[in-house]
């Protein structure tokens, strides 16, 4: 075998094109999901390929994927990882040939040779996670030109929902983030595909993934690929379900996730933890330590994620508020500390402490505000010492695009890498003999870890857009297209008005339809786990 290589994807990312296109050229192996999970197909393959035995796995997929050039293809999903180490360790045992402990990519170094990675990702994910909840429900997971789908009749029965696509979407980044951490652990080589560019530039993505394999390639003919597209204008309709949802309501923090039944087996399987002792498949993820310290609990301040709705977008017209994806990100971009006690608070201009007056309502348990430095300001102390990791600052604002009348958030920037202090959040009074009220529960400050120097990276310059035709002839089509759009918001039953707004920021496109290399439509910051005693 001269060399065997392994798409390593998640679901609906367009494995299956790229594995037939593959294999259509004859010399690529034939990549396919040998190690499916599905009871079903994994005995599909027992029958076609004759296997009597777990040991005797590895070494007939092997005869099966091989072209007569000698190359070796393997398409695994990460939910698949579990059935490829059980037959990999069938054929070899839980140790490599040398006897020593065997990583995942160290058996398939014994078993196939030398060895590459694909990963292949999709950059619309609320797509992707649509998608892979329509094949789910309705076992259409591909159609073939020409070909009628025997569930066609279920996929026009299935309706929208909610719950179950974000789901999906959940499954999908965490598969992802699961081969990231793979690859970062083993210090592993990947070829990274996005199917994006992949449809978009077909025969060119086939041949580069040819050079990558060092397949000759100058003399071949690309086949045209035989799949149908299953996006459809109901997908579409969808994605837009799905966003406007997404920006009015939160999702749950810290929600366990369950895998879907459709990667359930009736078996018992090595688990997901058991590959990740055995090889480098878990241990790699990039989190970052945060820990809040408690200094004072009689506090009682609480954190939590910052969410994403807003009373006064609420009360906005047909909430159309919600429209505008930066300011959602913004709302999302940090964790809040919650006001113990109901305040309210008046100043009378003066420029003592004494100016200040802080009035607590009922029988407050703690006084955590006060007037400290005079001036109008109002001071907040938090009961925790915040430590991030070397290098990180901690920047602390007022809750985002959530304004205050009479009263404006302070901001700060604390190396609370190295700091053994607490902070305190403070606010400056804008209006004389205003009372300002701070209800119990309020978000009092925000917060989030920035890294120390980042910003004094970049060399700014100011040039004219006519040095990038790309990016001006880019422009100008949104420029036209917003201007049209406007436009037809004053023509009645216009396409403009039944749609009211663009949505290409939203979608993550650009007016010429091309896909944004990382989009995002919302954050999802993990919750402080309490572990004091």
């Amino acid at each position: 075998m001269r060399i065997g290589y392994v798409i390593c994807t998640a679901p609906r990312a367009g494995s299956t094109l790229l594995a037939e296109a593959l294999e259509a050229t004859g010399r690529a192996g034939r990549p396919k999901e040998y190690f499916d999970v599905h009871e079903r197909n994994e005995q599909y393959w027992i029958r076609t390929l004759g296997i009597e035995s777990d040991a005797d796995y590895i070494p007939k997929v092997i005869e099966a994927g091989l072209t007569p050039n000698g190359v070796f293809g393997l398409k695994l999903h990460w939910y698949q990882l579990p059935a490829f180490y059980e037959k990999l360790t069938a054929r070899l045992g839980a140790k490599g040939t040398d006897g020593s402990p065997a990583s995942i990519d160290r058996l398939i170094s014994d078993c196939f040779g030398d060895h590459r990675y694909i990963w292949l990702l999709r950059r619309n994910k609320i797509a992707e996670g649509i998608s892979y909840y329509r094949a789910a429900k309705t076992d259409i997971w591909y159609k073939h030109s020409g070909g009628a789908a025997r569930s066609d009749f279920v996929d026009k029965r299935l309706a929208f929902d909610y719950v179950e696509i974000d789901r999906h979407i959940r499954f999908i980044e965490e598969f992802n983030l699961a081969w990231e951490a793979y690859f970062r652990q083993g210090r592993l080589k990947v070829m990274v595909l996005y199917y994006e560019d992949f449809v978009m530039q077909y025969e060119t993505t086939i041949r580069a993934v040819l050079e990558y394999l060092g397949i000759e390639h100058k003399d071949l003919s690309i086949v045209s690929p035989r799949l149908e597209r299953q996006a459809d204008a109901r997908s579409l309709e969808w994605e837009r379900q799905y966003v406007e949802m997404q920006q009015s309501q939160s999702a749950s923090a810290g929600q366990r996730i369950t895998p879907p039944d459709v990667h359930s087996k009736k078996r018992k399987r090595t688990s997901l933890k058991t590959i990740a002792r055995a090889a480098p498949a878990n241990a790699g993820n990039e989190s970052l330590p945060f820990i809040a310290y408690s200094v004072d609990q009689s506090l009682g301040m609480r954190l939590e994620p910052a969410r994403s709705d807003r009373e006064w977008m609420d009360a906005t017209p047909h909430r159309f508020a919600y429209r505008c994806l930066p300011l959602l990100i913004a709302n999302q971009a940090g964790w809040i500390i919650k006001n113990p006690e109901k305040i309210m608070v008046i100043w009378n201009g003066g420029p003592g402490p004494d100016a200040l007056k802080v009035e607590y309502f009922g029988m407050p348990r703690v006084r955590p505000a006060s007037s400290h430095f005079g001036c109008g300001i109002l001071t907040f102390t938090i009961d925790f010492l915040f430590k991030t990791p070397r290098g990180y600052n901690l920047y602390v604002r007022g809750p985002a695009n959530m304004p205050k009348d009479g009263i404006a958030a302070l901001e700060g920037i604390i190396e609370t890498d190295w700091s053994e202090a607490t902070f305190t959040m403070n606010w400056q009074v804008t209006r004389r003999n205003h009372p300002i009220m701070f209800e119990q529960g309020e978000p009092i400050a925000m917060f989030s870890p920035i890294k120390r120097g980042e910003l004094e990276r970049f060399r700014p310059e100011i040039r004219s857009i006519t040095e990038n035709p790309d990016l001006k002839a880019g422009f100008d089509t949104w420029a036209r297209s917003r201007e049209q759009h406007n436009a037809g918001l004053n023509i009645s039953n216009s396409e403009a008005q039944k749609r009211e707004w663009q949505r290409h920021y939203l979608r993550g496109v650009t007016a010429t339809d091309r896909d944004a290399p990382e989009h995002q439509t919302s954050l999802k910051l993990e919750p402080f786990v309490d572990k004091r005693e």
